[in-house]
């Protein structure tokens, strides 16, 4: 086999074995990127979740791994606006394995050998241990994409749809991101910034290819037309200056910092 040849086939398995994994909180973009990707083939299962809240609500989410984190967090006592760690040891725990078996069968049914394929769902960030166990037994590797935006647009976003609190909805922005930056430690990941997504959607997918190191299944300057009709700007209803610190309530210019760390150049040094 030829160098070249052996190039094409590698980046083949990369694609064949690994799955994207769209990490960061709520309201973040999460379903304009996971749109964006599923225009260009990405697969993200058989019971999706197709809505015009691409903006930052649960769009492109896959119904049957939704119902299975909620029941998860639900025999945890726990829920997913929850600030808290989940209950120590709940990797081991009777419901633990009952999802680690339904998510198991989901990817069994839904993904394995049908292309490059993605899961969008906030909830990752929290039972990231659980999807590491689980991809690891099917061979499969995990690479992250983190959406990140500015973390007082997502508390006033959850405020307006959820009437969460300011000051929780930049604790649960503070939580899910340290979760997922822990959760990606050690395998390839990427970031991508609300505001990076809606500017030029086309160089944010050839971005997200380049630095994980696989072909999408489309391409990105081929269905340009459909990618930015799709990601319209207006989606996003919030914004702030991220380089202000003159919010209301001085206490969220420390979480606008660790936004700034994250769209620096020095991103990665934070793993």
């Amino acid at each position: 086999m030829s160098e070249m040849d052996q190039a094409v086939f590698n980046d083949e398995m990369v694609s064949k074995n690994a799955c994207l994994l769209i990490v960061g909180m709520h309201r973040s973009g999460g379903s304009l990127l996971a749109g964006c990707l599923h225009h260009l083939g990405v697969n993200f299962g058989h019971n999706l979740l197709a809505g015009k809240d691409s903006s930052g609500g649960d769009a492109f989410e896959n119904q049957d791994i939704v119902l299975a984190h909620e029941i998860l967090f639900r025999d945890l006592g726990g829920r997913w606006d929850m600030v808290g760690s989940l209950p120590e040891g709940w990797a081991e725990s009777e419901a633990a394995e009952q999802a680690r078996q339904k998510i198991t069968q989901i990817i069994e049914k839904q993904f394995l050998d049908q292309g490059l394929w993605a899961i969008k769902d906030p909830r990752l960030c929290r039972v990231m241990p659980l999807w590491s166990e689980v991809l690891a037994r099917q061979g499969i590797r995990p690479l992250f994409i983190h959406m990140i935006r500015h973390p007082h647009e997502v508390a006033s976003s959850l405020k307006e749809h959820h009437a969460t609190g300011l000051s929780k909805g930049h604790l649960l922005w503070l939580v899910h991101n340290r979760d997922a930056l822990k959760a990606s430690h050690g395998h390839p990941h990427t970031f991508l910034t609300y505001d990076q997504l809606v500017a030029d959607p086309v160089s944010s997918m050839l971005r997200i290819s380049s630095a994980l190191n696989i072909d999408l299944p489309g391409d990105p300057l081929q269905y340009s037309r459909t990618i930015t009709d799709f990601a319209q700007p207006d989606l996003k209803h919030h914004h702030t200056n991220n380089r202000s610190t003159s919010f209301t309530n001085h206490t969220f210019t420390q979480y606008a910092w660790i936004c700034l760390l994250y769209t620096s150049d020095a991103s990665d040094d934070l793993l």
